[in-house]
């Protein structure tokens, strides 16, 4: 993430009551790149709270989707028109940004980010390298099947627990083994790309889910048989963390097998 001076017009602005979140959708139609700005033309969300933005694109094309926002949240979306001069300081969150700006802080706003990308970060790289997927760098080394496998189990035991949250608070949250959970999915012996597929599908309806989120839901909490009192941020940042580090070992894979990531 990079931080710049984006430019472009104001276009709409949503508020969100209790969380001090304010979305502005900027039209960019000043060309900044290169230097790691957005192109042009393009929509930009830019999210602020406590004097920091990020900002990221958004798949928004003109003033009829604020209207369509406004009439499913009365109140929170308003138009500006005519529209406005934008400028100002950004983190530049380019891709993987939410396409809603809902969330209750900047922190899970970021962190959705990063997660957005990950099943589309490893069907690439599982695609580039095709068969050799289940090929070993070394004896002992994990293949990028397994990887992918591993990241798979892992969110099978982390994403609900979110939700079980959410809609229980307090719940108790049994500690799981993620090796025992990957052996357990392993027994289906679905294609690498069916999986992914799925696994795409459900992070982003899980991710759409949590970019609903209100200030007063983000402080609930479940009770963790071995870590304790778990809060909603504590397992999306875990979640980040570990997924950060698999996307890592993916690419130094790929790259050990001979292959030249884009």
């Amino acid at each position: 993430m990079s931080e710049i001076t984006m430019t472009g017009t104001l276009m709409g602005v949503r508020r969100s009551p209790g969380s001090g979140t304010t979305e502005k959708i900027v039209y960019i139609d000043v060309e900044q790149r290169p230097g790691g700005g957005p192109a042009t033309p393009s929509m930009v969300s830019v999210l602020e709270q406590d004097g920091r933005r990020v900002a990221g694109y958004v798949p928004w094309i003109n003033y009829y989707d604020i209207d369509e926002a406004a009439r499913q949240e009365p109140g929170a979306w308003s138009t500006v028109e005519p529209a406005e001069h934008y400028s100002a300081l950004v983190e530049w969150r380019p891709y993987g940004m939410r396409t809603g700006g809902r969330a209750a802080s900047l922190e899970l706003a970021g962190l959705l980010a990063d997660l957005a990308q990950t099943p589309a970060k490893l069907r690439r790289t599982a695609a580039m390298v095709g068969q050799d997927a289940v090929t070993r760098t070394e004896p002992g080394e994990w293949t990028i099947t397994e990887v992918a496998l591993h990241v798979i189990a892992a969110d099978s035991i982390m994403a609900p627990r979110v939700l079980q949250i959410l809609t229980q608070p307090g719940v108790t949250l049994p500690d799981m083994d993620v090796a025992e959970v990957q052996r357990v999915l392993g027994r289906a012996r679905t294609p690498l790309e069916e999986r992914l597929a799925a696994f795409e599908a459900r992070r982003k309806e899980w991710i759409a889910a949590l970019d609903q989120i209100t200030a007063e839901e983000l402080e609930y909490a479940g009770e963790h048989t071995r870590d304790g009192t778990v809060t909603i941020l504590d397992i999306c940042r875990a979640m980040s963390q570990h997924e950060l580090e698999h996307k890592k070992q993916t690419e130094s894979i790929a790259t050990a097998l001979g292959y030249t990531l884009g």
